[in-house]
Order: C-alpha cells, then structure tokens, then sequence
C-alpha cells in the first residue's frame, strides 16, 4: 500500500466528469483516457493490497473481483478510444473508489485507533 492515501474525492472528480462525457473532442478524450490510466494504475494496486490483508472479509473478497474487473477494462485504454470505452473505465474507477472505501472502512471497524 502507498504511503500517502489516495485523493479520492479527485479521482471520483475525474471519473464522473468522463462517466458524463457526450460529443467531447479528441484531444478531450485523449486528456481523460490518459487520466483514467493513471487513476487504474494507483487504484488496481492499492484496492488488491487493502484486500489482500483482510481476505476473509466480504468487502475485501468483492474490491478484489472489482480489482480484476478494473484491471481488464485497462487494457482497454488506448490512444484512440470512443467515448463509450472512456465511460465504462470511469464506471470502473468509480467502482474502484467504493471499493477502496468499503475496505478501509471495514478495516477502520475491525481495528479502531488506539
């Protein structure tokens, strides 16, 4: 896991501008794609890491499912992508948000500050 939490209030930021795109200009969805690439290689890791420790947990075993998932639609982002692959790796970035949530939250419960 990173040292320094991720800013997920700005990655949802990003995830639901692109999720809301219609009509946008290439140089637009070139901007996003790269944006949404940046966003998967910071979450993908992160959520399976956060999962990984507390495996047993239901919230843990559906963010790793949600990882994989996120992983795939990655592979889909290149260069020249359509509006629609843009929003779907949105969709997934945004899944990835709540699953990074879920996670620390259920690890915040099971293991209060002392």
């Amino acid at each position: 896991m990173s040292a320094d939490p991720l800013d997920i209030a700005t990655i949802r930021a990003t995830a639901e501008r692109a999720c809301s795109i219609n009509g946008a200009p290439a140089d637009d969805l070139r901007f996003l794609a790269s944006a949404l690439r940046g966003q998967l290689a910071l979450l993908v890791p992160e959520v399976r890491e956060m999962a990984r420790h507390r495996s047993t947990e239901q919230a843990a075993v559906v963010a790793l499912v949600g990882a994989e998932e996120a992983e795939r639609r990655a592979g889909a982002l290149g260069p020249d992508m359509d509006e629609r692959t843009v929003r779907k790796s949105a969709m997934a970035v945004l899944a990835l948000c709540r699953h990074y949530e879920n996670v620390s939250r259920a690890a915040a419960v099971a293991f209060p500050p002392v």
